[in-house]
């Protein structure tokens, strides 16, 4: 078990500034940032640097001194030195001839070049025909050595030798081809007569047996598969037997992949006690496996993207990146077709992350028996999928059995407890926020704040004025839920869109943008924070389904006639009110327009037209449907009076008698009681009910309602649903109060904040819409129709039309007629009236 970074030397946890500052010590004249990028060059690999550091903190003479000991990185440390400037370090010399050359090689404490270790290992390898003790220059088929006036007494040219057992096995390859390739390959011809020795021995080694051959033969293979060969076949791992995977390794003399080579050479680890392969060692010689290895102190590294110290999984001359921050460079993969962070991005053979998991890691799971890719393994080293990798164990915060999420110094933690928990939270590295990060180092607010700058950023880096404003009115709002958006591929495409345009942010230009919904949301926002213009995007919609629908009709004459009954008698109608246009006008358009299609395709279909139909034919066609055709009326009665249609009308639509149906009383008044006094349901809905069942509101109107007209008179609450405000009675008055202390738009973005409403809804700057709210009531079993039926007839009992009318925002001959259908004309109001002690209160 290793200790903990603080209580080991400093050449131990900080190898490169350790070396950094020797040599700074040695070069005073050289930059801090030239030594920082040779140290880097000197190893991406920590265990080396610490050696290096080791060996330099004992001896920093090593650097100057010229003498051929220390580790090999020395020698790579000042070449690096050298190129950058340094006129104080001094490569070392060979042990043996003193010259300056790459000393690879080692004679005991001191290190040589490769020429002079030849020289040493001939003079210990006699020459197997004469007995001299000199360079070896060859070796026989049984691997003794000669020397160079010995050569094989193999007479043969190998490359033609070559070219003979290759040919035997008829690739379909010229021979001028084969000749080529293993030049190529192969350029030494002692590689050659080795190769030719193994193949004589064995010619099944080209037809997928090439496990048992070397490197060079797997080379070859390779290349004449590449040049076309037909009949070679590049060996599969013979203990696993998957295709494709690199033999890297040899195991039990034959080559393996990787994976088969780890799995007889586990060790038990030094810290979790499981038999595992090995992913690094301790400072003493122990094995670690790998999970132990990336949670060891000893291999992290301070991040420089978000200070973390953690596992660094990429590294520059000056950078370390963990895996949050490292970003690899895009590309389009050469499987999926997408744009993406790839390995090999610069290549024609990129490939995204997800793509490589999915070819290099999907395995046959050990516990379901699907084909997925592989998330962990068991003990034994089966594989298993993701859903039978989780880890399901007590947390020690909840007493849940859990998913672990977390590794606490307490125990372990499920992922609900973990974000309430201290350890995850931490200090943002740019507002220095201590809170939960999001990703790089950055809370939300700037992770937000730096998403989008990159997002609407042009192709130089700036945000055009557009741009900015559309920056100003997204920032203004919940990061988090911002950050949820934007994860989405639309709203980033849409904003990437709005960042690269050369043409001014105008309604026109996101209507070319898809898709449309994504589009419609960020519309809303910019309209909401007065970057757009408002507009009337329900007629908007109805002319864009209007060209659609219409545009699908086969006869001409009749998409003509329809489009001039759609203009004069709608359009004309919806452009020119005051307000914008509401979803139920917009459905009564295309439920006529929809109807009157349907009649003339009847008609049609029956060797009729509309100038030629008759009432019998109208009256069969009301009677085989249902009574929504007859919203068709509209469109008669218009084509009949311009001359277009004869003798012909569809009578009004049947309406239900809606005054005929109410809720029992006693129903009603538990229903009050309940929205009066249950805590537990929201605000937004008691006072919605309330409203409906006290003063008979439409959803409609209650959805508009806006904090304008709730004013108080000598103390009492007044709510303005007409002409005459209305004092609301206790406890309604409080749960109004209520609500419009605690409402809270339920727009994810944008300014959420400044808006009249009383019942804000989820799209920014507008209401609650009826239909929402409707759903709400429903859910508390509160039936909106009959609880307006009864509480207008309760209404419409004790007050005259005229009142109701000025109170309650009703027309005076609606009200009229209620007050007739409660059997309470003027003359009898009057009467008691007359007899009631007190005001009208």
């Amino acid at each position: 078990m290793t200790g903990e970074p603080e209580e080991l030397p400093r050449h131990i946890t900080e190898p490169c500034q350790v070396i950094a500052e020797i040599v700074a010590g040695l070069e005073p004249q050289m930059a801090a940032a030239d030594i920082a990028a040779a140290v880097a060059e000197v190893s991406p690999h920590r265990p080396r640097m610490r050696e290096l550091a080791q060996a330099l903190v004992n001896d920093p003479e090593l650097l100057t001194s010229e003498r051929p000991e220390g580790p090999v990185n020395i020698q790579t440390l000042i070449q690096a030195l050298l190129y950058r400037g340094a006129v104080h370090v001094r490569p070392p010399r060979c042990g043996h001839c003193g010259g300056v050359k790459p000393l690879r090689s080692r004679d005991g404490d001191q290190r040589i070049c490769a020429w002079c270790d030849m020289k040493r290992r001939g003079a210990s390898q006699p020459c197997v025909v004469c007995g001299l003790r000199r360079h070896v220059a060859f070796r026989d088929r049984q691997g003794r050595p000669r020397c160079v006036h010995c050569p094989p007494e193999d007479d043969q040219d190998p490359t033609q030798g070559l070219c003979d057992l290759i040919g035997a096995v008829q690739t379909g390859l010229t021979r001028e081809t084969v000749e080529q390739v293993i030049v190529d390959v192969m350029p030494k011809p002692s590689h050659q007569r080795k190769l030719l020795w193994t193949l004589q021995e064995d010619s099944g080694l080209l037809t997928g047996q090439g496990f048992r051959g070397s490197p060079r033969l797997l080379a070859l293979i390779e290349a004449l598969i590449g040049h076309g060969a037909q009949t070679v076949v590049m060996p599969s791992c013979p203990f696993c037997g998957t295709a494709g995977r690199p033999l890297t390794r040899v195991r039990d003399g034959l080559r393996c992949c990787r994976r088969c080579w780890e799995q007889p050479r586990t060790e038990q680890c030094a810290r979790c006690g499981r038999d595992k392969d090995v992913g690094s060692r301790t400072l003493e010689g122990r094995a670690l496996c790998h999970a132990c290895w990336r949670s060891d102190p000893l291999s992290h590294d301070e991040c420089t993207g978000c200070g973390r110290r953690t596992t660094i999984v990429f590294r520059t001359f000056t950078q370390a990146h963990c895996r949050r921050c490292w970003n690899p460079p895009a590309g389009v993969c050469s499987i999926c077709g997408q744009h993406r962070p790839c390995y090999f991005a610069s290549t024609e053979h990129a490939r995204c992350h997800a793509c490589t998991r999915r070819i290099n890691n999907t395995n046959e799971c050990s516990s379901c028996g699907r084909l997925h890719i592989t998330w962990a393994r068991t003990p034994d080293g089966e594989p298993l999928c993701s859903t039978c990798s989780r880890r399901i164990e007590e947390c020690v915060i909840c007493g849940r059995q859990r998913d672990v999420a977390a590794r606490l110094p307490e125990g372990l933690a499920c992922r609900t407890c973990y974000r309430e928990h201290p350890a995850s939270r931490r200090h943002c590295r740019q507002c220095g926020t201590f809170t939960r990060l999001y990703h790089h180092g950055l809370c939300d607010g700037c992770a937000c704040l730096r998403m989008l700058a990159d997002l609407l950023s042009g192709p130089n880096g700036q945000l055009r004025p557009e741009a900015q404003a559309v920056f100003d009115a997204l920032v203004d709002g919940d990061p988090r839920s911002m950050l949820l958006w934007l994860r989405q591929p639309a709203p980033r495409g849409i904003l990437t869109a709005i960042g690269h345009a050369d043409e001014p942010l105008t309604h026109e230009f996101l209507d070319q943008l898809q898709p449309r919904q994504a589009v419609r949301h960020l519309r809303a926002v910019l309209v909401n924070a007065s970057t757009l213009p408002p507009r009337d995007e329900q007629l908007i919609t109805l002319e864009r389904w209007l060209k659609t629908t219409l545009g699908q009709l086969t006869d001409p004459d009749q998409r003509a006639l329809l489009q001039r009954f759609v203009t004069w008698t709608h359009l004309r109608r919806l452009r020119r009110q005051k307000t914008i246009s509401t979803y139920e006008q917009i459905t009564v358009v295309r439920r006529e327009v929809r109807n009157s299609i349907q009649l003339m395709d009847w008609l049609r279909s029956r060797g009729r037209t509309l100038a030629t139909a008759t009432q019998a034919n109208i009256d069969a066609w009301l009677a085989e449907g249902t009574r929504g055709r007859h919203d068709a009326r509209p469109f008669i009665l218009w084509a009949t009076e311009r001359g277009h249609a004869h003798d012909i009308e569809v009578p009004s639509r049947p309406q239900d008698n809606l005054r005929s149906t109410f809720l029992h009383d006693d129903k009603r008044w538990t229903l009050i009681h309940r929205l009066l006094h249950d805590d537990e349901l929201t605000v937004t809905d008691r006072v919605a009910g309330l409203l409906v069942m006290l003063f008979a509101q439409p959803l409609t109107r209650i959805c508009c309602l806006t904090t304008q007209q709730i004013t108080r008179d000598d103390g009492h609450l007044c709510l303005a649903l007409g002409t005459h405000p209305l004092q609301i009675p206790p406890p309604l008055d409080d749960l109004i109060t209520k609500l419009i202390e605690t409402r809270t738009s339920r727009a994810a973005h944008g300014n959420t904040t400044q808006h009249p409403w009383l019942f804000p809804g989820g799209t920014p700057g507008q209401h609650l819409s009826p239909r929402q709210l409707m759903r709400r009531l429903q859910r508390l079993n509160i039936p909106t129709r009959l609880s307006r039926n009864t509480a207008m007839m309760n209404l419409a009992a004790e007050l005259p039309g005229a009142v109701i009318s000025h109170l309650l925002g009703l027309h005076p001959d609606t009200a009229e007629k209620w007050t007739r259908e409660a059997g309470t004309p003027r003359a009898g109001y009057a009467a008691e009236l007359a007899r009631r002690d007190g005001p009208v209160g």
